[in-house]
């Protein structure tokens, strides 16, 4: 403990204050054996995104995997720890003392037990909720109140034991309905970091169809956030939920397959050697 907080002492003390900077942190475990499991949905999200920007997750700060760039004109750093979910807050915490962002413009991505498989749900505060990783974010930021993007991956059968559930990779028929609704946080995500909180959330408009859905986003290059057609998203705000889409375009899709392969690859040297020594750690979901 006390080795851990001398640490992040030095992080604060050689900070590099941006508070308008953005984290965008994907929650999940780190390395090869955990990369397709219902728990890691918010790294596949991170690095989704990090193929659509052209950003690679290929630095190591904070006990996390960052890579930095800009998302229309904010700046942002996708963030994916590589210590285990139940301590994943402490980077979190790190980072946002070492950069000085606030809570408000920190956007944590995860996977939610308490949703339907595919779907997705924003949230601009809240508790826990069960999910380990964010009690550990929750306790190392000291506050509840940071926007999150939770994506479902539903409940596991009678019987399986939640840990075994989360820990296990995707059906063929789920990891269809996962990878769009990877597609449909990252819109949500968009809008977050244009619109902020508050406007993203509370911002539903009813449509010609007499659907609820986002305000659209035009931001000065002209380009917008694309509505889709379908695909629902519950939209979570001061406990209220409503049902809006939030995105899955076709160009997204293509966009993303066309991306440079190196993007999916993970990092080289010091940073395998970090991801090895986090997974040589005990576990705990």
């Amino acid at each position: 403990m006390g080795l851990g907080l001398s640490r992040a002492k030095k992080d604060d003390a050689s900070s590099q204050q941006e508070p308008d900077l953005f984290l965008l942190v994907g929650l999940g475990n780190p390395g090869p054996r955990y990369a397709n499991t219902r728990h890691n949905v918010g790294f596949m999200t991170v690095d989704t995104l990090g193929q659509q920007t052209g950003i690679l997750t290929d630095r190591l700060q904070a006990n996390c995997q960052v890579g930095r760039g800009r998302l229309f004109d904010q700046k942002i750093l996708l963030v994916k720890p590589i210590t285990f979910m139940n301590v994943s807050g402490e980077g979190i915490g790190k980072l946002s003392r070492y950069y000085g962002v606030p809570p408000e413009r920190i956007v944590v991505i995860y996977d939610d037990l308490d949703s339907p498989s595919g779907t997705v749900r924003l949230r601009a505060k809240g508790g826990a909720g069960g999910h380990n990783g964010i009690r550990s974010t929750i306790q190392h930021l000291g506050t509840q109140e940071f926007p999150r993007v939770k994506i479902g991956i539903g409940r596991p059968p009678e019987g399986l034991p939640v840990a075994t559930y989360v820990l296990q990779d995707f059906s063929k028929l789920e990891r269809e309905k996962i990878d769009e609704a990877v597609l449909e946080a990252i819109e949500a995500v968009k809008a977050l970091v244009v619109l902020g909180s508050e406007k993203a959330l509370s911002g539903l408009r009813v449509d010609k169809e007499g659907k609820r859905v986002p305000p659209k986003v035009v931001h000065q290059n002209g380009k917008g956030i694309k509505q889709p057609k379908k695909a629902t998203t519950a939209a979570v705000a001061g406990g209220a939920e409503t049902e809006a889409p939030i995105g899955t375009a076709a160009a997204e899709k293509k966009q993303a397959a066309a991306a440079p392969a190196a993007a999916a690859k993970a990092p080289q040297s010091a940073m395998a050697a970090a991801i090895a020594a986090a997974t040589a750690a005990k576990f705990d979901t």
